[in-house]
């Protein structure tokens, strides 16, 4: 009985000891739990209109790192990020493949790792043409009389061909890739930034055979960057990504896994917009899947209105500014949104947040001599990180301050376009993809370089 009676007060005093410890360790485990994920930052490098490098980076300025490097087209174009809610692309707009794309520029997507890269608008890519069956297609092109050189290009054919002022041509395209039955694949024909798109002319490639593409003419007028597809935003549930197409031109959407071939739908009723749209972004809660929040300029100033996808009535807007806004974000419970919005009296741009509830503009940065541009919520909302810089035309470094306008501090120099991922990055699927090439555009092409702030 006594060795029974010892042993429990042994196991007694063993479990008040370890109890004990516990208790004084206790802040120490505390302390070491998982933080709440801060989510990671994407950001766009220069590299003096060479190429553009996609990096990543942490929210306390460690593991900064490229995971893409874009050939540059000539355009200076930098491209704009947006991540997919889980965080396992990263969706980007670029002009590396203009001069084989029916647009001037696409929207892309991208694992954190850099690999899978895939083009949206107009896909495949060039990089999956070998994949597919081959045909050939001939056009006859009437070139303009004046002007070029001009390029000619049919979807899915490998590179572009380049024709005369005043010439006559009957051009043939040689392993053009087979998009399917009965799906049409369209010619286009380009001159920097402006290009020329015909219905008559969309061709259903045959593997292994010649088919005609009909006659082909610069005819019309063509506006300069009327078919940019740029500022890409996912749909809270990852299944669609937004864009604009055109500089303020259409709100238009793209299926995450899209057909080929997908040039894109109109996310609302062009109808319904009173001006010139330049700025579209989905509401980042799913239970606000289908909301949207665009902007429109006229000569009312620019005003932005909150709308759903399909949308016949805007409604009337919420807030309007005398002049042209940078960025639109919503604030990531959906409360609201945040704009940067210049003052050219001041020679300045600020960011400036919007209460739905309330219906209450508040500044949140007071710069009296610099610039705010492209920015993004950390996933909590309470850190944003903003493009700063000294003029419209200076190089941007990336800054992160506090939503109350506090602890403002440098993050990275030479850096822009800043999307901040919900959560971690996940890599998924296979990891390998090849690098992205480019067949450069003549040099002759007067391709429009933009400001780094000024591009929408």
């Amino acid at each position: 009985m006594r060795g029974r009676i010892t042993t429990v007060m042994t196991m007694v005093m063993c479990g008040f000891l370890l109890l004990s410890s516990f208790m004084v360790a206790w802040p120490r485990l505390a302390l070491a739990l998982p933080a709440a994920d801060e989510g990671t930052i994407a950001y766009v490098r220069s590299n003096g209109g060479t190429s553009n490098e996609i990096h990543l980076i942490q929210p306390d300025g460690s593991g900064d790192h490229a995971i893409l490097t874009l050939p540059d087209s000539g355009a200076d174009r930098i491209p704009s990020l947006a991540w997919k809610p889980d965080a396992t692309e990263l969706a980007f707009d670029s002009d590396y493949e203009a001069d084989r794309s029916l647009y001037g520029s696409d929207i892309y997507a991208v694992r954190p790792d850099g690999s899978g890269v895939r083009r949206l608008t107009n896909g495949p890519d060039v990089s999956q043409f070998a994949s597919y069956p081959k045909g050939t297609v001939t056009v006859d092109v009437q070139a303009p009389s004046s002007g070029g050189p001009y390029l000619v290009y049919v979807a899915g054919a490998p590179e572009s061909q380049v024709v005369l002022a005043g010439g006559t041509y009957h051009l043939t395209f040689a392993n053009v890739a087979d998009f399917g039955p009965n799906r049409l694949q369209f010619v286009v024909g380009m001159f920097g930034g402006y290009r020329w798109l015909n219905a008559g002319n969309g061709v259903d490639v045959q593997a292994g055979k010649t088919v005609s593409a009909g006659a082909f003419s610069f005819s019309g007028t063509a506006d300069e960057n009327a078919f940019d597809a740029h500022r890409p935003t996912w749909r809270s549930d990852g299944s669609e990504v937004g864009f604009v197409l055109g500089r303020g031109a259409i709100p238009e959407k793209v299926a995450a896994n899209p057909p080929d071939g997908a040039l894109g739908d109109f996310l609302v009723n062009t109808s319904a917009i009173p001006g010139f749209p330049g700025l579209v972004e989905y509401a980042p809660v799913p239970s606000m899947a289908n909301q949207v929040l665009l902007d429109s300029y006229d000569f009312n100033g620019e005003s932005i209105y909150r709308a759903t996808e399909g949308s016949d009535n805007l409604g009337d807007p919420l807030v309007t500014f005398d002049s042209v806004i940078y960025d639109l974000k919503w604030l990531p419970d959906g409360s609201g949104f945040m704009v940067a919005v210049p003052n050219f009296e001041t020679t300045s741009s600020n960011l400036y947040e919007y209460d739905f509830a309330s219906g209450q503009l508040t500044q949140i940065t007071q710069f009296t001599s610099e610039f705010v541009g492209h920015f993004s919520f950390s996933p909590d909302g309470q850190t944003i990180v903003f493009e700063r810089a000294a003029t419209t035309d200076a190089p941007t470094d990336l800054w992160l301050i506090n939503r109350d306008g506090s602890n403002m501090r440098l993050l990275a120099h030479n850096a822009a376009r800043p999307a901040w991922s919900s959560r971690a990055p996940q890599v998924v699927g296979p990891t390998t993809t090849p690098v992205p090439t480019t067949t450069p555009v003549p040099s002759t092409l007067p391709f429009k370089a933009f400001l780094p702030l000024a591009i929408r």
